[in-house]
């Protein structure tokens, strides 16, 4: 996916959250530095997002923890997880999102727009088949579907 397509998927989500009167806050340059300097450099669309609303979007992505205040937190319960698990750590492994704490999301490659891996607890490590774009517009065209349909009068 373009930036430019990325950027107006972001504006989209924004556009809809401020439509509902919720709030969006995105990091600051130097929240950025802090995780780079704890986590290496991170991939341009993940910038892009952390920016654009990577404290808080709402209700987006509530129900896992996705957030620049869970990343340390998501990144070190992976790296647990997949040690008691005996799987091997990929080399500059980052996780961006945990869900209930037995899957997480993450990236190897720090590629602009880089591949997304999962592991579950008990599995082993498994290609997402998308890139960080393609999952972000997987889950914001979700996000915008449900809302239309909560929308809609019977």
């Amino acid at each position: 996916m373009p930036e430019t397509a990325f950027a107006e998927l972001l504006r989209r989500l924004s556009s809809t959250l401020t439509l509902k009167r919720m709030p969006i806050t995105g990091c600051t340059e130097r929240q950025l530095q802090e995780l780079e300097n704890v986590h290496g450099a991170m991939p341009a669309f993940y910038r892009i997002f952390l920016k654009r609303m990577g404290i808080v979007a709402g209700d987006f992505k509530t129900e896992s923890w996705f957030f620049h205040a869970h990343l340390h937190d998501i990144n070190a319960e992976t790296r647990l997880l997949m040690k008691e698990n005996h799987v091997q750590l990929p080399a500059r492994l980052f996780a961006f999102l945990m869900h209930q704490g037995y899957t997480s999301l993450f990236f190897i490659q720090r590629d602009a727009d880089p591949e997304v891996f999962c592991y579950t607890e008990g599995c082993e490590i498994a290609s997402t088949q998308m890139r960080f774009s393609q999952f972000m517009k997987l889950e914001i065209d979700h996000y915008l579907s449900s809302d239309i349909q909560h929308c809609k009068k019977p």
